[in-house]
Formats: C-alpha cells, sequence, structure tokens
C-alpha cells in the first residue's frame, strides 16, 4: 500500500486580462482560419474570439467572421482606412486604469506586444502558449513559445484569486505520518524549488486532490489531519523548466 505524505503547490503565473485590439489589417495568404457563421456582424466576431480560449486573432473578411488559432496565424499585414479589411488582436492587458497609445497597434510606437493562451490539455494539466507580436515595415509576425502549464501531467492547475498554482503528490513507504515532522517538511517543500508550506483553501481544493489520487491509485487516507501541502512560485526570469519547448 502507498501512503500520501505530502502534497506539493507550485505557483505557475499571474492572471493576465487579455483585450482585443482593433486595426486596419489582413492575414497572411497562407493563414488558416476558422468561420465563425453564427458572428454576423464585427462586433460579435470580436466578442467571439475575446471568449474563445484558443483565438488570438479575429478578421472581417468581407462580413464573414473568421478566427484564427495559434500557429495558424504567423504574419498580419497592415491595410489603410480605405481598404476597409479590419483584424482584432488578442493581447495582454496589464493595466486597468488606462489605455496605451501610440502608432501601429497593438505593437504601440514598435514596442512588441505579448499575449497567453490557455488550452485544454491531457489531464488537469493545460498547455501555455505564450506568444509575441512585432512590427517591422508594415508586417505584424507573431513568434510562439509553448509550454505545459505544470511541470508533469501528475500536477493539478488550480486558480487562486489572481494566481494560477499547480498541485502534486509526493508518496512514500518509508515512514509514518507520525515520524514526519514539521521541520522536515518544511525542509522537503524547500528542497522542491523553494517550496514553503500551505493548506487546502476550500473543499473544491481537497476534492481535487482527491480525484488525483483516485487516478493514479493511491490510497486516500480520509481527511484533511497530518496532510501538508507545499507552494512555489515560478517567476519569469529564472530561466526555463524542463518541460518547456520553442516552436
Amino acid at each position: 500500500m502507498k501512503f500520501l505524505l505530502l502534497l506539493f503547490l507550485a505557483s505557475l503565473l499571474l492572471v493576465v486580462d487579455s483585450v482585443m485590439v482593433v486595426v486596419n489589417g489582413k492575414p497572411d495568404p497562407s493563414s488558416v482560419a476558422t468561420q465563425n457563421p453564427n458572428a454576423t456582424t464585427w462586433e460579435a466576431c470580436v466578442k467571439y474570439c475575446s471568449e474563445e480560449v484558443s483565438c488570438l486573432l479575429a478578421y472581417d473578411n468581407e462580413g464573414k467572421c473568421e478566427w484564427f488559432q495559434h500557429k495558424n496565424i504567423t504574419k498580419v499585414k497592415q491595410t489603410t482606412v480605405l481598404e476597409e479589411e479590419k483584424v482584432a488582436f488578442k493581447v495582454n492587458n496589464f493595466s486597468s486604469s488606462s489605455c496605451p497609445s501610440g502608432l501601429n497597434p497593438p505593437t504601440f510606437d514598435n514596442q512588441d506586444a505579448h499575449g497567453v493562451l490557455l488550452l485544454p490539455g491531457l489531464y488537469d494539466n493545460p498547455n501555455r502558449i505564450n506568444y509575441t507580436i512585432k512590427y517591422t515595415d508594415g508586417t505584424w509576425e507573431f513568434s510562439y513559445f509553448e509550454q505545459t502549464a505544470c511541470p508533469t501531467d501528475f500536477f493539478v492547475l488550480l486558480q487562486r484569486e489572481n494566481i494560477q498554482w499547480c498541485m502534486s503528490t509526493e508518496i512514500t513507504t518509508d515512514r509514518p505520518f507520525t515520524s514526519f515532522s514539521y521541520d522536515a517538511a518544511v525542509m522537503t517543500c524547500d528542497n522542491q524549488n523553494g517550496s514553503v508550506l500551505t493548506g487546502a483553501t476550500n473543499a473544491a481544493e481537497m476534492e481535487k486532490i482527491k480525484s488525483k489520487l483516485v487516478y493514479h491509485e493511491f490510497t486516500w487516507l480520509g481527511g484533511a489531519t497530518g496532510i501538508l501541502l507545499a507552494a512555489t512560485r515560478w517567476e519569469e526570469d529564472v530561466g526555463l523548466p524542463d518541460n518547456a519547448k520553442n516552436s
């Protein structure tokens, strides 16, 4: 029998709101679009893209709503008002108090724009798509960086306020709960990417923990007594995790 001794949580990222920035432009002919016939107005098309987790660009193609998933679009050509072609970029919004300004939005004054998509993945481990939009000589170009949201599929993604966390478990058979001290737990957590002790914040989190254990065929001992949780924050500037891949 395998006994659960520790549960670990690893924080992943701050949740960043997205905004849609509408400009005159048209996708590169090599792009692969998906049509939404139910969006009969441009406003409805933009709204659909803003709410669709896999959409990062909407396009008004002669009154037809087209939208694009990551990797299905690489370039957008800037057009003029007279050409009557519009696109809407989904980009990160880091300010709730003011709107950005400048030339060539969403790359205002030729500053790179950024976006994040969190796409459903296997088990409870979504795929996180980070993308950058660069502007050069009348063309916006997308580049992508893809990684799983959590280190492995043994983690579960949780939402806490405006931060997303990854939860995993550590199994032990060499010592009972009673011999594992608080100090030992702190040390064990610290060895896991600088983790710190915490606890389940609500019943829903505990149920998700239990369901993960059932899935991996571990024995749930019942209740929350003696179960320790740990949390660690992954900062963007400390390097890439092993599961990351460029695309």
